[in-house]
């Protein structure tokens, strides 16, 4: 779980992991409308109350003359470009102008699925890990994932971690760590 989890944070600064996975880039428009904290949210783009005045009068206007000729949906599609070009030539600036070119971490937003991958504690010989993740341990099999609802969606987009033959290193070097930690163990408490 160390090394998904710090894997997870090196993939959604936009690099590669030690196995060389990387995820792809998130869309301008996506970026965009990524909340900002201390930002409202609410409001057609960037427009001030009189800009969102004209753009709602320009886009009633059009709406009128294009749902006759194509239908209310496409009408409604067509009269918000028209609108948001117009007010793009008075000089509005839009979220995707201005906020689409930020760095932001991949699928980290409220933390929940990075939370649900960090290692969790050994103590006593178990394992505890997070809350929303899944690990399980058997002599033949090892289960591990994310209970956060929307996990395997993301992570068939953006594997949350490599397909096993590539993880074969990180597994030999978990393996080792729990060789050592054995064997420190027996060390300290020696036989009884």
């Amino acid at each position: 779980m160390k090394q998904i989890h710090e894997a997870f944070l090196v993939k959604s600064e936009g690099d590669a992991d030690s196995t060389g996975e990387s995820w792809k880039p998130l869309s301008r428009k996506t970026i965009a409308y990524r909340p900002i904290p201390g930002r409202p949210t609410a409001g057609r783009g960037l427009l001030s109350s009189r800009e969102d005045t004209q753009w709602r009068a320009i886009f009633r206007s059009q709406f009128v003359k294009l749902a006759v000729k194509m239908g209310e949906q496409a009408a409604k599609i067509q009269a918000a470009k028209i609108a948001w070009g117009i007010m793009k030539s008075r000089g509005a600036r839009t979220k995707l102008d201005v906020y689409g070119g930020r760095k932001v971490k991949m699928l980290i937003v409220s933390h929940r699925l990075e939370k649900s991958l960090r290692p969790g504690r050994v103590s006593g010989g178990s394992y505890r890990g997070p809350a929303e993740q899944v690990f399980q341990i058997s002599p033949s099999l090892v289960i591990l994932g994310s209970k956060v609802p929307y996990a395997a969606h993301q992570h068939r987009t953006r594997r949350l971690w490599p397909p096993v033959r590539k993880m074969l290193p990180w597994i030999t070097q978990a393996a080792a760590g729990a060789i050592d930690e054995i064997v420190e163990t027996i060390s300290a408490e020696g036989f009884k």
